[in-house]
């Protein structure tokens, strides 16, 4: 096979297992091990039991992966036997089966619409090609839509099969796209003799083995509870507040499957404010980064100013170093090394919109140990649609969940006032999985200056 391929796999989970079985890890960690850093998993929405993987070959081809399975590590057979009810489904799909490569941001949106489509005949293979990409050229017009990708293949039963991905921002985007666009998409009801939609919100995998043969994933995360760097409750939806002056004009973050995060929390002198001498030192040289940093941006908090926050976002596949390695002047700002404290983080996204809102709402949430990942992973999208539709909502960025079941978020609104109107208004509808699922949480608000 041609590389870059991408692998689908395709199984049903057993009654009563989730994504987070051992076994399941297991798998994925064995496929690091072998080679196969770049996997992002989910359930369907339509029915949690329905597993979707999805498997980058970049660099070894599907035949030459098969020998370097460590089988010492883990049985693939029995491992799998554990979490699905028979041998799963794979796709592959070779580099010499789709026209552009498979673009990440297909599936590190809210939610993935998955098409397989089996053709009635070889024979209708152009006319399939045609119309779907006919149905391509128009999602990339749509908004709501991002990213759609397609790929035909002959799959192992022998039949011409059609693969599509596409990010939406909601099912019900997807769904309201679909209902005024039946023309189009008749030509490939046409063809085909049978197809499965599904709906996938993905995560993406991270390792944590200690073996020395594991290749390291560049998506490390060292969460710490942000309620140790900050006075918050626990209550869902309690915040601090925090805001900055004189934001600087903001640029496009570049495209990435994980944007690796650094931010330092500090505390300076009472008499240190954004316009002193002192802070204009340490921003100044703060600044001075070679090219992996890509973005920074910092806030004070507003119920206590001498609560500095800053954040440095890092290009794909760099490994932050510690903050002070580069931005050693924040020793004039009179801080000792016990009172800062670094979270190394990783998003999936971050537009723009969370920087340039006028305030942006940090927040962290961690699962009950009963709770279900997946049923809240698709509670969250169906929560972000309903986000989607309010007038004070600006955008979102999710990160990467953490062993701990910590997931750390940051949300961009019109104002604090109409985020906590936002929150009143859903509290006993919208917003009551949340708050039963929820171990702990907090939130603050901070308006990011951008340097």
């Amino acid at each position: 096979m041609s590389l870059p391929t991408v692998e689908l796999v395709v199984g049903r989970l057993r009654d009563g297992v989730s994504t987070t079985h051992p076994s399941f890890k297991k798998l994925r960690d064995a496929c690091v091990i072998g080679g196969l850093p770049k996997q992002v998993y989910g359930v369907a929405v339509e029915d949690s039991q329905m597993l979707y993987w999805l498997i980058h070959y970049d660099t070894i081809e599907p035949k030459d992966f098969l020998p370097k399975w460590p089988s010492d590590f883990c049985d693939y057979f029995k491992e799998i036997k554990e979490i699905t009810t028979e041998e799963p489904v794979s796709f592959y799909m070779p580099r010499d089966s789709y026209a552009v490569l498979f673009p990440q941001k297909s599936t590190s949106v809210p939610i993935t619409e998955i098409v397989v489509l089996e053709l009635k005949s070889e024979a209708d293979i152009d006319k399939y090609k045609t119309a779907q990409q006919a149905v391509v050229d128009a999602q990339s017009k749509e908004p709501t839509a991002h990213a759609p990708w397609f790929s035909m293949i002959k799959s192992d039963k022998g039949v011409s099969t059609g693969l599509v991905f596409v990010g939406w921002d909601s099912k019900e985007a997807h769904e309201a796209w679909a209902a005024k666009h039946g023309a189009l998409l008749q030509p490939l009801r046409d063809v085909a003799a049978n197809a499965t939609i599904v709906h996938v919100p993905f995560r993406e995998h991270t390792t944590s083995v200690g073996s020395s043969r594991l290749r390291p994933v560049p998506n490390p995360l060292a969460i710490k509870d942000l309620a140790k760097a900050i006075n918050t409750n626990t209550n869902a939806y309690a915040a601090t507040h925090f805001i900055c002056t004189n934001p600087r004009v903001s640029f496009e973050s570049p495209e990435m499957s994980t944007h690796p995060v650094e931010l330092l929390i500090i505390t300076v002198k009472a008499e240190i404010t954004s316009d002193s001498a002192a802070f204009t030192v340490f921003r100044e040289e703060a600044s001075k980064t070679d090219d992996a940093v890509v973005r920074q941006a910092y806030g004070f908090q507003v119920n206590d100013p001498a609560r500095l926050y800053w954040l440095r976002q890092f290009r794909e596949g760099t490994s932050p170093e510690a903050f002070g390695s580069f931005a050693q002047s924040k020793a004039v700002l009179d801080i000792s090394a016990s009172e800062a404290i670094v979270h190394n983080l990783h998003f999936k996204e971050l537009p723009n919109e969370v920087f340039t809102a006028p305030v942006t709402e940090i927040s962290t949430v961690t699962l009950k140990q009963e709770i279900n990942p997946d049923e809240f992973t698709a509670y969250r999208a169906s929560l972000t649609t309903i986000l989607l539709q309010s007038p004070v909502f600006r955008g979102l960025a999710r990160g990467v969940p953490e062993a701990d079941r910590t997931t750390w978020t940051l949300l961009g609104w019109e104002s604090i006032e109409g985020h906590h109107a936002w929150a009143k208004e859903h509290m006993g509808t919208t917003l009551e999985y949340f708050v039963k699922s929820v171990e702990k949480s907090a939130a603050v608000h901070v308006s990011w200056s951008v340097l």
